[in-house]
């Protein structure tokens, strides 16, 4: 597994923020598959009746992730005006500094065990 950090977030839209949501997600992926290279997946689910949202994510380490965070800019903040995280959940080889950010927002961390990718 060496390092690879997974994140599987779930996003309620704010009432009335659905088309806002969906402008700001779609410049936030265009940003994050442009200048973050240690982001491997970046895939965003919308619920049908878009008041929800899950993003299955996947970093090459922790320090990918922590650079996902610290660099996402103005389009980041956009973004986060229309929808609100309610759950986050990280899985694989979390570093000290990534457990301790996820735990200003109350997230699971749920170490490796075992198996493999064909990806």
């Amino acid at each position: 597994m060496s390092g690879t950090v997974y994140l599987v977030s779930r996003l309620a839209i704010e009432k009335g923020q659905s088309d806002a949501f969906k402008k700001h997600a779609r410049e936030l992926i265009a940003f994050v598959r442009d200048t973050q290279p240690g982001t491997l997946i970046y895939e965003w689910y919308l619920e049908q009746d878009e008041n929800a949202c899950t993003i299955v994510q996947s970093f090459r380490d922790s320090s990918a992730f922590v650079a996902h965070v610290e660099n996402g800019g103005e389009v980041t903040r956009q973004f986060l005006k229309t929808c609100r995280f309610i759950q986050v959940d990280f899985y694989g080889d979390v570093s000290d500094d990534l457990r301790e950010m996820a735990k200003t927002w109350s997230a699971g961390i749920v170490p490796y065990h075992d198996g493999f990718s064909r990806m």
